[in-house]
């Protein structure tokens, strides 16, 4: 009887670690921005990602689920410097997958982070990291679920949208 119990416990505590282990780290999420669209399909495939949708429109991105989390990689395209053109977002809905990531985040950053609204979401935190890349970390809510989706959006800072913007605009400042 007691070894069954053990049994039990230890399957427990098995399933509640896995729950919670972390899917891609930040430094694996770096290399999959930089990755083509083959090896990226790989490694999330690996990870036991499956494909859920392809938009071939504006955004031109693929994205893939496991459990409640999406990872989406967005091909850049010649010229196009705007918008989500080479981007990698992943989402994810535990809290505790979100404070690891942004600790992983903080780690890397080059500056202090800066926080900037974006049409009446909530607010995104923006933060240069290693490599000349652009992290956007945001909570949203999902309407469906009601629950958060935590996001994590990875650009090169020549496609960020808030420097562009500041550029060519030349009244905001979020340097």
């Amino acid at each position: 009887m007691k070894k069954t119990a053990l049994l039990f416990l230890m399957l427990g505590l098995g399933f509640s670690f896995s729950t919670l282990a972390q899917d891609f780290t930040f430094d694996e999420l770096l290399k999959l921005k930089t990755s083509n669209l083959s090896d990226f399909e790989d490694y999330v495939h690996a990870k036991g990602f499956t494909f859920i949708n392809l938009n071939t429109g504006y955004e031109n991105c693929v994205s893939f689920r496991k459990g409640d989390e999406t990872i989406t990689y967005c091909g850049k395209e010649e010229g196009k410097k705007e918008s989500v053109a080479g981007n990698l977002i992943y989402d994810v809905t535990i809290k505790e997958k979100y404070e690891t990531l942004a600790a992983q985040v903080k780690k890397l950053s080059v500056k202090e982070s800066e926080v900037h609204l974006r049409d009446g979401e909530p607010d995104i935190i923006h933060t240069n990291v290693e490599g000349g890349f652009i992290v956007h970390m945001a909570r949203h809510n999902n309407y469906k679920t009601h629950s958060h989706v935590y996001e994590f959006e990875l650009f090169s800072e020549e496609t960020d949208e808030y420097q562009i913007y500041t550029r060519q605009k030349n009244n905001i400042n979020f340097q």
